[in-house]
């Protein structure tokens, strides 16, 4: 029997009760944990970190803390349209983490992105997965389309020029 998952759409066969702090079935969700197992060591730019936030915006659910949406749109921003590395948005995310802050409440998209995490372990390992991992979190950023304008202006507001310069660096 399979079931869809209510993040991404995929229909896959059913192995376990869905996860209630994702939008994810466990099927889709040990997907996610094959991606983790290649990308958390492939290479020094850390693209684990972009596998982590593409994920997460895609199998978003609202939560009272508002953390889990908030980093990884700021994540999928400073990838996708800043060009940082998987290592400097980790390096931001931590910055932010150690700042009290409130988050707004975002509403998840109501389309969902062509691709999914199938997609990205479907891809030849190294460059070619690597590249479909990136098409991936595009893909997955376009459909938050709504929530860019406050994206954007978060990483203005919160990621000062100094901080960014530091980010950057290596």
């Amino acid at each position: 029997m399979e079931t869809e998952c209510l993040g991404c759409g995929l229909w896959l066969p059913e192995s376990g009760a869905p996860l209630a702090r994702l939008s994810a079935s466990d099927a889709c969700w040990k997907l996610f944990g094959e991606l983790s197992a290649y990308t958390i060591s492939a290479g020094a730019d850390f693209i684990h970190q972009h596998a982590v936030d593409t994920y997460q915006a895609q199998h978003a659910v609202r939560s009272a803390s508002r953390i889990g949406i908030a980093f990884s749109l700021i994540g999928l921003c400073l990838a996708i349209e800043r060009g940082a590395t998987g290592l400097q948005v980790q390096r931001a995310h931590m910055y932010l983490g150690s700042a009290k802050k409130s988050w707004p409440e975002l509403d998840p998209p109501r389309e969902r992105a062509a691709l999914t995490v199938r997609d990205v372990l479907e891809a030849r390992p190294g460059d070619p997965r690597n590249a479909v991992l990136m098409q991936w979190a595009k893909a997955v950023w376009e459909t938050w389309a709504h929530a860019h304008e406050w994206t954007r202006a978060a990483c203005d507001d919160l990621l000062s020029a100094s901080f960014s310069r530091r980010v950057r660096g290596r």
